[in-house]
């Protein structure tokens, strides 16, 4: 998988940190822990959405679309 950041446009440049991507094939099984940093997202799954362990064991799919805001822990998480 690919991480890359991207300057926002100048339009919203005064709210927005920044923008990223993330592409490739998630294959296999393995959860990252993500961890607060303190700002809300905007995330768009154009492809295959993300997996989430919730603290049962269960697995729940993330929806196409979600807003983040601020986390109280850490968030465990696989690619589709």
């Amino acid at each position: 998988m690919r991480y890359e950041e991207h300057e926002p446009p100048a339009a919203v440049a005064a709210c927005v940190a920044c923008l990223w991507t993330l592409t490739g094939t998630g294959g296999g099984r393995r959860f990252d822990l993500i961890l607060p940093d303190g700002r809300p997202e905007l995330v768009i799954h154009r492809g295959d959405p993300f997996r989430r362990r919730l603290a049962s064991g269960a697995i729940r799919m993330q929806p196409r679309w979600l807003v983040v805001g601020q986390m109280s822990g850490g968030v465990a998480l696989a690619p589709g």
